[in-house]
């Protein structure tokens, strides 16, 4: 199956947010965001990711670098280290919370820990890719700061053998 379309969409969504609103004559100003956040996983995992990007008032793209650790994946546990493109939609600069939802692609490398693995041995490494969907919500506590929650489910695939988690976290983000 061709998944090439799935970067193409994102990356038409997002030239449309600032080409339709330039063209009409309107600013397109965006500004600056960092963020990190930890979290869990719905199986006792645990997930990190930092990232940077671009935020405007109904759309954030954000460049991130994500972690999650799977515990009892089949008969291994391991992490996946991947990078991401993420696009959240929904309404940032608000004093009360606000729902988005989000939409990223990654590629990656997943690092199993195989049952009966010798430290002798060559680490196994696989190529990994996904896509993540989730819903989240987002409070600006103060002028550039906010603190946000989301749930998502990254559907992974890896040795053409598709797989998924369900990380929940929490973080800051700030906004120059």
């Amino acid at each position: 199956m061709d998944r090439t379309w799935i970067p193409r969409f994102l990356f038409a969504a997002c030239a449309l947010h600032v080409a339709v609103p330039a063209a009409a004559g309107q600013s397109v100003g965006g500004s600056a965001i960092v963020n990190a956040s930890l979290g869990t996983t719905v199986t006792g995992g645990h997930a990190e990711s930092v990232g940077f990007g671009i935020a405007d008032d109904g759309v954030t793209v954000t460049i991130n670098a994500e972690r999650i650790h799977v515990p009892r994946r089949r008969r291994a546990n391991g992490t996946v280290t991947f990078g991401t493109v993420e696009v959240r939609f929904g309404r940032t600069r608000t004093t009360r919370f606000s729902s988005y939802s989000l939409i990223a692609v990654g590629h990656g490398v997943s690092s199993p820990n195989e049952i009966g693995y010798s430290p002798l041995q060559e680490r196994i490494r696989n190529s990994a890719k996904l896509l993540v969907l989730g819903v989240g919500t987002n409070r600006n506590v103060r002028e550039h700061l906010a603190i946000f929650a989301d749930g998502r489910i990254a559907f992974i695939v890896e040795k053409d053998v598709l797989w998924w988690v369900f990380p929940i976290r929490a973080g800051l983000a700030y906004r120059f």
